[in-house]
C-alpha cells in the first residue's frame, strides 16, 4: 500500500491537533497561505480547555515548518504552541 504524498489543503479542516507528547489542542480551522504558493502556517481553534485557559485565546497559529505529520489527524511539536493575535 502507498501512502499518500500529497492532500488537498481543505482535507485538514477539522482535523484533530495534538502535540508530539499526545497533549489535544483542537481543530484545524485554516490554512494560511503566502505569496499564493506555500502553506505558511495553521489556524488552529483550541478545544482543550486548560490551554485554552492557559493562552487566554481561541486559537493559535502553528508554523507549518513545526507541523509533524497530517494524517487521520495532525501531529505538531509542542514549542510550537503560540498565542494568535
Amino acid at each position: 500500500m502507498l501512502m499518500e504524498r500529497y492532500m488537498r489543503v481543505s482535507q485538514a479542516y477539522d482535523k484533530q491537533v495534538y502535540t508530539e507528547d499526545g497533549i489535544y489542542l483542537g481543530k484545524v480551522e485554516e490554512a494560511l497561505i503566502q505569496d499564493n504558493s506555500r502553506i505558511y502556517g495553521w489556524q488552529v481553534r483550541l478545544e482543550n480547555p486548560k490551554i485554552k485557559e492557559a493562552l487566554r485565546g481561541k486559537g493559535i497559529i502553528v508554523p507549518h515548518t513545526l507541523v509533524r505529520a497530517i494524517g487521520d489527524i495532525m501531529i505538531i511539536a509542542r514549542v510550537s504552541i503560540k498565542k494568535e493575535e
